[in-house]
């Protein structure tokens, strides 16, 4: 997602604290912004948890560790040698897990499996 699309859901999910304020129902905000319901109920909770600070964007999701385009490049090499390289003999396919344990070996870097997948994704 694009900083302009982060700003432009920010916007968003402030605009749907106002219609919260004026009584609206979930639903009907959901309905109105073509969101879900369950959408609308998580706003309102982070909203009366933190008030509309809470609603500001986080920034861009995914991976947040950040690996270098060298370290891409290397994983990238090292990924194409196959899971053998790495001690498994028995299973000739990579696991989003045993991409983690890689990244974690060759750069010292934590990542969650759901982070890899969106590595691995973005990597094609």
């Amino acid at each position: 997602m694009t900083a302009v699309d982060r700003v432009r859901r920010e916007a968003l999910r402030l605009e749907a604290v106002s219609l919260l304020e004026a009584g609206w129902s979930d639903a009907g905000i959901g309905r109105s912004f073509r969101v879900t319901r369950m959408s609308v109920n998580r706003w309102r909770r982070s909203w009366t948890a933190g008030g509309t600070a809470a609603l500001a964007s986080k920034g861009a999701g995914g991976m947040r560790y950040g690996l270098t385009d060298d370290q891409l490049a290397c994983l990238q090499v090292e990924l194409a040698k196959g899971p053998a390289a790495y001690g498994r003999h028995e299973d000739q396919r990579w696991t989003l897990a045993r991409i983690a344990a890689v990244i974690a070996e060759l750069f010292t870097v934590s990542c969650t499996v759901a982070g890899v997948d969106v590595l691995m994704h973005r990597l094609g």
